[in-house]
């Protein structure tokens, strides 16, 4: 029995005896690492790529939905000014029937853009990625809903006065009068829907740019105003 720790000591001390414990150590951590870290790694690795992949997937959505909704409101724009065209048209050629048809055309896309003033608001909101009011809203209420009721207000009153409702000396908006608010209200939806457009494009550039402070870009709000502004015109 006394000589049993002499020979354990006798066999650590020999080469191969290091050479075992060495090798058996490489196997155990080639096990571990095998079997419990490369799936933990794998695993870790397969999470954070599936994450990514979601919000990717989920900004292009964000995107996607942002941006047609900048083009649906450049549409109810544009089709309103239209409208107002043809029945300012209509009008200075004296043509009644065609006119009422024209109006009610008119009345119809007036009425879907006054309706949707609130939701188009919260569209643009969330089209530029803030959580409180920013500059396209304010532009929009301060800018495009004045120029398009300037232009309504002398159509309306030019078609009010070839139906007989007023007096034509009641009348404050002649034909070049008209001409030059449907350009100012052609070139005001220009403007605000490319700025609007263009920035949701670019956000996350800008974004970027910024260093996640809120953008307060006075070069759109600029040329926005410049376009749009009644009372500059």
């Amino acid at each position: 029995m006394s000589q049993y720790p002499d020979q354990m000591k006798s066999f650590w001390d020999r080469p191969i005896a290091i050479a075992i414990f060495s090798a058996l150590i490489t196997i155990f951590i080639a096990i571990l690492f095998t079997y419990w870290l490369v799936p933990k790694i794998t695993a870790d690795w397969n999470d954070r790529s599936k994450e990514k992949e979601i919000a990717l997937i989920e900004a292009k959505e964000n995107f996607e939905i942002s941006h047609e909704a900048t083009l649906e409101i450049a549409r109810l724009l544009y089709a309103r000014r239209e409208r107002a065209a043809m029945l300012e048209y209509a009008v200075k050629t004296g043509d009644i029937e065609s006119a009422k048809d024209r109006k009610k055309l008119y009345d119809e896309a007036y009425f879907l853009t006054n309706s949707n003033l609130q939701s188009n608001l919260m569209i643009i909101r969330r089209a530029v990625g803030g959580q409180s009011r920013s500059f396209f809203e304010a532009g929009y209420e301060e800018y495009l809903v004045p120029r398009f009721k300037d232009l309504d207000r002398c159509v309306t009153k030019r078609y009010h006065v070839l139906v007989g409702v007023i007096k034509e000396h009641q009348l404050d908006c002649s034909p070049e009068k008209v001409s030059d608010k449907l350009a100012k209200s052609l070139l005001c939806n220009s403007v605000y829907t490319e700025q609007l457009i263009t920035y949701v494009k670019f956000r996350r550039q800008l974004e970027k740019k910024s260093e996640g402070e809120p953008i307060h870009d006075e070069l759109i709000q600029k040329k926005i105003k410049l376009a749009c502004d009644v009372k500059s015109s």
